[in-house]
């Protein structure tokens, strides 16, 4: 286990819950069997009311961080969690996600100081998801494969851009990734399955 003075300050994995104690496991599993464990995982619950808060508080083996209170939503949620993460970069995981098991070290060997976005593939159902092009057509998917497990983002670009904004309760991800993209974040594409 990675303890939080030995993060290497590289990668966060940022999750969103509320009630997920159905799901939340699955990406537990996930996060236990990386490759690479030099992460830190920040959890933002928003008052959950079933068992998801005593679920996250038995974990002892990965370097996790919880916050439990009131929020406004997902993308306040994820505001909060960039807020408090140590990580240079940071990947979004929602509660039933998974990564692959080479997925943070995948990451981690593309970090160069150049890069803001690094976005990899995503595999969603049967199908799998990529930058698409023409962000006339496709929005942020123009230059990500998808927010969620599928794009690393320097923490950085929060300062220039601002957070995810509360305007926009479904699509604030969209709006922060295109703002990114079209004044002049670097982002790198790999043909890496996360």
């Amino acid at each position: 286990m990675i303890k939080s003075e030995d993060f290497d300050g590289k990668i966060s994995i940022i999750t969103a819950v509320y009630n997920a104690e159905n799901h939340i496991q699955d990406l537990i599993e996930s996060l236990r069997q990386q490759g690479d464990s030099n992460f830190e995982w920040v959890v933002v619950d928003g008052l959950s009311t079933d068992n998801t808060l005593e679920i996250l508080k038995k974990i002892d083996d990965l370097n996790v961080k919880i916050i439990s209170e009131a929020d406004f939503g997902i993308y306040d949620a994820f505001n909060k969690g960039v807020k408090h993460s140590q990580g240079e970069y940071y990947l979004v995981a929602v509660a039933d996600d998974i990564f692959y098991p080479h997925a943070v070290a995948d990451y981690k060997k593309e970090i160069d100081n150049n890069i803001d976005i690094v976005t990899a593939t995503v595999k969603m159902g049967n199908a799998l998801a990529k930058p698409m092009g023409h962000s006339w057509l496709f929005g942020m998917r123009a230059f990500i494969s998808c927010h969620s497990v599928g794009v690393l983002i320097k923490k950085e670009l929060h300062q220039k851009h601002g957070f995810y904004s509360r305007k926009f309760p479904i699509v604030a991800d969209q709006l922060f990734i295109k703002q990114c993209c079209q004044n002049g974040a670097q982002v790198k594409v790999i043909d890496t399955l996360v």
